[in-house]
C-alpha cells in the first residue's frame, strides 16, 4: 500500500510543472470535461509524481487544481505569472473563459489583477455583460460560481466594477408589425429628428469636467425619452464610454450585493434608468444607487460618471424626484441638489413658435416616409403640399409626440390619404396600430396549429410580463404557464409566438441573441392588451392571473 501523500510535497512537485510551457497546453485541454480526469493524471505523472499521487490528485480535481494554481502564482515567481497572463490574453477574449472560470478561484483572478492591473484581467473580471449574452444557458453556470463576474470586484477594496448596462439594436423591423418599427431599440428612423437642442445639451452633460452629475428626462408616453437616451448612449460609446440602460433586475442585483458599499464604477460611465419613479422610494434601488454615487463623489472617487433618469413626470419640489432627495441620508442631500445637472422636459413646448412646430412635424413625417421607403425598396412618398395652418393642426392633434407623428407617417406612407392624415389624433392612430398588430397575429396563426385567439392571448400575456430570451428556462416556464391558463399545447404556442414576436437582439459588442419581444412601446401596449383581453372575460381573468403569478 502506498504511503500517505504529503500534500505540501505535492504542491512543490506540481509547482515546477506549472512553470513549464506544458502547463498552458494542459490548462487548455482541461476545458474538455470528458478528458479532464485522464489529462490531469497524465499531466501530473509527466511532472515526475508517482502514479498513486497522480491518481489521488485526479480525483478531487477541481479543489486540488485550484490550490496548485494559486500556490504557483504565489511562489512560482514572475515566470509562472507571465505565462498565466499570456495564456489569459489568448483565452479570455472568447466565451471559452466561462468554462475556465469554474476551475479557477476568485483568489487567482484577484492575485493577477492586484499585481498587474492589466486590461486583460480587468476585462476578465468585468466582462459579464459581454459573455452572458453570447453563452448558451447551460454554459452560464460560471456566473453563479463567481457570483457574477461584473460584481466580483465588489469584494475587493479599491477595485472598479461596471454595471451590466444594455444598449441594444433590434433586427430589421417588419412593415406588417408596427410595434417592431416603433420600439426605440429598432432605430427605425436612424437619425434622431427634431431634438438637436436636447442632444447638444445632453452631450454637454456627459462631457462636463465634473466627476459626477445626474439629470432627468421626462415626457408623456411617446414623447421620445428612450430614443433620446439611446442616442446619447450611442454617441458616448463612440467616445469610448461604457453606456446603456440598467434594467430593474440588474439594478436590484447591484444594490443588493453584500459588498455594494465597496463598489465604484469605472471612469467614463453613463447609466440610464427608465421608470425611475418605481425605484425611487425609501429603500428603493435607485435611492441606494444615488446614495452610493454621492458618497463616492464626496470622496472624490468618481471620474466622469453620469446618471440619467427617465420618467413620465418629474418635479424637483414634489413627487418622486423630491422624495428621492428626502430619502437620501442627510449628508448627501445637499450634494444631491448641487450635482443635479438639468431636467429635460419633452412634452409639447408651448414656447415653440408656430413655425418651429410646423418644421418639427414635417421633419418627423419626412423621416418616417424615408425610412418606410428604405424597408419597402420604393421611392418615398412626397409630403402633402399643405399650408402651415394644416401642419399646425396635425401638430396639435398629435400633441407633437414623435411616436404619434411616426404612426401618422406610416399610415400615410401606406395609404397616401391626406384627409386621413389631417384628421389623425391619438385615438385613431392607436386604433390603427392595434388593428395592424391583430392582423399580423392572424396571418401568423393561419400558418400555425395554434388558433388566432390563443395566439393573441399569448401575445397579450407576453406583453404583460416582458420580453424573454427564446432559449431560457424563464421563457419555457412562461410559455408553459400561459398554455395552461388558456388551454392549449405549449410547444405549438411557442412556435406561434416565434412567428409573431421573435427578434434578433444585437448588443454593442456584436453578440446576437433571439428574444420574444412583446407589443410596444407602452403607449401601444396598453390599448393592445385592453382590446385583446376585452373579448372574453373568463380568458381575461386567466391571463391576468397567470401574468401576476409570473411577475408578482
Amino acid at each position: 500500500m502506498d504511503e500517505p501523500v504529503d500534500v505540501n510535497a505535492v504542491f512543490d512537485d506540481v509547482k515546477d510543472f506549472l512553470a513549464d510551457e506544458a502547463f498552458l497546453v494542459f490548462l487548455q485541454k482541461l476545458l474538455d470535461k470528458k478528458e479532464r480526469k485522464k489529462l490531469i493524471s497524465e499531466a501530473i505523472e509527466s511532472a515526475g509524481l508517482s502514479k498513486s499521487k497522480a491518481t489521488l490528485l485526479a480525483v478531487p480535481v477541481d479543489w486540488i487544481f485550484i490550490q496548485c494554481v494559486n500556490r504557483a502564482v504565489k511562489t512560482g515567481g514572475g515566470a509562472v505569472q507571465s505565462r498565466l497572463l499570456k495564456f489569459y490574453d489568448s483565452l479570455l477574449r472568447t466565451p471559452a473563459c466561462a468554462r475556465l472560470a469554474t476551475f479557477l478561484s476568485k483568489q487567482l483572478f484577484v492575485e493577477l489583477h492586484t499585481k498587474y492591473r492589466t486590461q486583460t484581467t480587468i476585462n476578465a473580471l468585468l466582462s459579464a455583460n459581454t459573455l452572458t449574452l453570447s453563452l448558451r444557458d447551460e454554459d452560464k453556470r460560471w456566473v453563479d460560481v463567481l457570483e457574477k463576474l461584473n460584481l466580483l470586484t465588489l469584494q475587493l477594496q479599491g477595485l472598479e466594477a461596471r454595471c451590466t448596462l444594455r444598449s441594444q439594436n433590434l433586427s430589421a423591423p417588419e412593415i406588417d408589425k408596427p410595434s417592431t418599427l416603433l420600439m426605440p431599440d429598432s432605430r427605425f428612423i436612424k437619425q434622431l429628428v427634431g431634438r438637436d437642442r436636447e442632444q447638444t445639451e445632453l452631450q454637454g452633460f456627459a462631457m462636463s469636467e465634473a466627476p459626477f452629475l445626474y439629470g432627468v428626462i421626462s415626457g408623456e408616453g411617446g414623447s421620445g425619452k428612450t430614443r433620446l437616451a439611446l442616442s446619447l448612449c450611442d454617441a458616448m460609446q463612440e467616445e469610448g464610454w461604457t453606456s446603456g440602460f440598467l434594467t430593474s433586475d440588474d439594478l436590484e442585483a447591484l444594490v443588493s450585493h453584500p459588498c455594494f458599499d465597496l463598489w465604484t464604477p469605472p471612469p467614463n460611465t453613463l447609466i440610464v434608468i427608465d421608470y425611475a419613479q418605481s425605484k425611487s422610494g425609501k429603500g428603493g434601488a435607485l435611492t441606494k444607487l444615488l446614495q452610493r454615487l454621492l458618497i463616492l463623489a464626496e470622496e472624490e472617487s468618481l471620474h466622469a460618471v453620469r446618471l440619467l433618469l427617465l420618467e413620465r413626470e418629474a418635479e424637483r419640489e414634489s413627487g418622486w424626484l423630491f422624495d428621492l432627495y428626502i430619502n437620501l441620508e442627510a449628508p448627501q442631500r445637499v450634494a444631491a441638489q448641487s450635482l443635479f445637472y438639468h431636467h429635460w422636459q419633452l412634452d409639447s413646448d408651448t414656447e415653440q413658435s408656430p413655425e418651429e412646430k410646423s418644421i418639427f412635424t414635417q421633419a418627423l413625417l419626412q423621416g418616417t416616409l424615408n425610412a418606410y421607403s428604405e424597408l419597402q425598396h420604393v421611392s418615398p412618398r412626397a409630403l402633402p403640399a399643405w399650408e402651415e395652418s394644416e401642419w399646425l393642426q396635425l401638430a396639435e392633434q398629435t400633441g407633437l409626440r414623435p411616436l404619434c407623428l411616426i404612426i401618422a407617417g406610416l399610415q400615410y406612407a401606406e395609404t397616401g390619404d391626406e384627409r386621413t392624415l389631417l384628421s389623425a389624433n391619438l385615438k385613431t392612430l392607436l386604433l390603427y396600430v392595434v388593428e395592424k398588430e391583430r392582423r399580423h397575429i392572424e396571418l401568423c396563426a393561419a400558418d400555425s396549429i395554434i388558433s388566432s385567439q390563443h395566439l393573441s392571448l399569448a401575445v397579450a400575456f407576453l406583453t404583460l410580463i416582458g420580453s424573454q430570451s427564446e432559449e431560457s428556462d424563464d421563457c419555457r416556464q412562461a410559455v408553459h404557464h400561459c398554455a395552461q391558463a388558456i388551454g392549449c399545447d405549449a410547444v405549438s404556442l411557442k412556435e406561434g409566438l416565434r412567428k409573431v414576436c421573435s427578434r434578433v437582439v444585437e448588443d454593442e459588442y456584436g453578440d446576437r441573441t433571439h428574444r420574444l419581444i412583446p407589443v410596444g412601446p407602452d403607449l401601444i401596449a396598453g390599448p393592445f392588451i385592453f382590446q385583446i383581453l376585452g373579448i372574453d372575460a373568463s380568458q381575461r381573468r386567466k391571463i391576468l392571473s397567470a401574468a401576476v403569478e409570473r411577475n408578482p
